[in-house]
């Protein structure tokens, strides 16, 4: 189930535990029937707003949360922008049949991974 989904599963669990008719949660909104039922009934293609509305009309607060600390996400694109590099070289090399082995490849990504994140945050995002 996506968080999408999940959200979405969330606001119809709130609806019939209050009890309350799509169609009272439409009028509560100001949105129409059919916006608050294809919502309800799993349409990830809902917009934020639209969330709010029937959030707060059935009393249920939205609170973004990290998943992960800043540290965490920046190893992890450095990690993942290394092993692209290295792999678009390594994919340079093997055409030319110089291709290194896997303990020189691994070295290769940590040394890269240190660079990106000891240097400026458009190398390491972009």
């Amino acid at each position: 189930m996506t968080e999408a989904q999940d959200i979405l599963t969330r606001l119809e669990a709130r609806r019939k535990a209050l009890r309350i008719s799509r169609k009272a949660l439409a009028k509560r909104t100001g949105l129409s029937w059919r916006t608050v039922q294809a919502a309800l009934t799993g349409n990830e293609g809902i917009s934020l707003p639209t969330l709010l509305k029937m959030a707060k009309a059935l009393g249920i607060g939205l609170k973004l949360s990290p998943t992960q600390t800043p540290r965490g996400m920046s190893l992890c694109q450095a990690k993942a922008k290394a092993r692209e590099l290295v792999a678009i070289t390594q994919g340079s090399a093997s055409l030319e049949a110089q291709a290194v082995d896997d303990v020189t490849k691994a070295t290769l990504e940590r040394e890269i991974e240190k660079e990106l994140l000891a240097g400026p945050p458009l190398r390491l995002w972009a």
